[in-house]
């Protein structure tokens, strides 16, 4: 579906990163969509106070046209550190490839294994058991 991803300004091809890690959490979110510049902040946050595996990152799947329009839009929000990976989709090759997903699901993040399935959706850290799932899938 898509053939690299950004990390910073670097890119890679999307193989190395799937070999590089085994489990995903994917964050769909769209450029010009208010509550997306907040949860894109909130991501990279919460993330940081969970203990992660090695082989465990987030790919934000932004639809949108320009990498630095979304991440200026965040700055205005709030500063922050973007230590995570994203892919800008501007032919909505994301949903379109993912229709027979329910778009609440991907709405609400989910975390892929190394089989490419969903193994959990929602946030890892809303709930004392969200977060003791996430542990437990990726243990």
């Amino acid at each position: 579906m898509f053939d690299s991803v950004r990390f910073g300004d670097k890119l890679l091809s999307y193989k190395e990163f799937r070999q590089m890690y085994d489990y995903i959490s994917v964050v769909y979110l769209e450029d010009g969509c208010q509550p997306c510049y907040p949860k894109f902040i909130e991501w990279q946050n919460m993330m940081d106070s969970l203990n992660k595996r090695n082989d465990y990152t987030i790919l934000f799947i932004i639809q949108g046209f320009r990498y630095h329009n979304f991440i200026n839009r965040v700055n205005e929000i709030s500063a922050f550190n973007d230590h995570y990976y994203s892919i800008m989709d501007d032919s909505l090759n994301y949903l379109l490839n993912n229709n027979d997903i329910p778009r609440w699901i991907i709405d609400g993040s989910v975390l892929i294994g190394p089989d490419n399935k969903i193994k959990m959706i929602g946030e890892p850290w809303a709930t004392n058991e969200m977060t003791e799932l996430f542990y437990s899938i990726c243990q």
